[in-house]
């Protein structure tokens, strides 16, 4: 538990401005009050992740003057709404996302839920984020295992919308050309300073009635970026991003540069012949 003020826990410091607690039974034997925001009764019991986010409803802070207002929640949740769709299409474990508002009394209402239901399960980079994991050996060859390819569809329904998307997607680990990769890349990731994956994915929406498509299609790595792409289709691959995760990285004949553009060229390319 934190308390930057250093204000409720009487052991937080300046330095250590909080406490941790292994064994909850006693904490909640001594204190129950502390666990009433966590909703166990209904956020803990399926297996899942809870975002708890502690906005500042106050200005009295030492830390900062800014209060979030309920009309600029309730903005930051429409934006999450109008977005949330998008991301699921490549996550590899979150199959539902939901925002709910509890009112006054305690009663709950889920507001907002949207959930993706796969024809198979398909996780091609649990092999290589094992081997990843696992070696201390930083001139491993990362970035060329043995290529393989798999396809399965994904239905998105979203309680906003009247008709559920269904997409085909193709995922990729691996090129059929590992020689490809450029001397540079090579040599950042024997240094160590570039460890990402030949993992790419194309997504093709299968619906022929959706009206507004204009936003529709992404560019991801694993989430959306912002720019736009385009396209007429959604990818997504292990791209190397600017530091504000905003865009691709734009360098030019540098080892991410070069890793970019070695991915859709022997990745993605390849990809979307395939479904093609």
């Amino acid at each position: 538990m934190f308390d930057p003020h250093c204000r409720y826990d009487p052991s937080a410091t300046v330095e250590a401005p909080g406490v941790r607690f292994t064994n909850l039974d006693e904490l909640r034997k001594d204190h129950p009050d502390s666990f009433t925001g966590y909703l166990e009764t209904k956020l803990l019991q399926k297996e899942g992740t809870v975002f708890r986010l502690p906005l500042r409803s106050s200005a009295d802070s030492d830390i900062s003057k800014n209060v979030v207002t309920k009309s600029e929640l309730k903005k930051l949740v429409l934006e999450f709404q109008d977005e949330t769709s998008k991301c699921m299409l490549f996550l590899r474990c979150v199959r539902k996302a939901s925002v709910v508002k509890i009112d006054e009394t305690g009663k709950w209402h889920e507001v907002y839920s949207v959930n993706s239901k796969v024809s198979k399960e398909v996780d091609l980079l649990s092999s290589i984020l094992c081997r990843k994991k696992q070696s201390t050996n930083t001139n491993e060859n990362l970035y060329a295992p043995e290529m393989v390819r798999d396809s399965y569809k994904m239905q998105i329904t979203d309680n906003t919308e009247e008709t559920s998307k269904s997409w085909v997607i193709v995922q990729q680990v691996g090129a059929h050309n590992k020689e490809s990769v450029p001397d540079i890349v090579k040599e950042a990731f024997h240094l160590g300073s570039l460890r990402l994956l030949p993992h790419a994915s194309v997504a093709l929406l299968l619906n022929t009635n959706i009206k507004n498509i204009k936003n529709l299609f992404t560019t991801s790595c694993y989430l959306p970026l912002p720019a736009a792409s385009g396209l007429h289709f959604s990818v997504n691959g292990h791209f190397a991003l600017s530091s504000s995760r905003q865009d691709l990285w734009k360098g030019t004949g540098d080892c991410k540069a070069l890793w970019n553009q070695w991915l859709m060229k022997e990745v993605l390319v390849f990809l979307l012949q395939y479904m093609l």
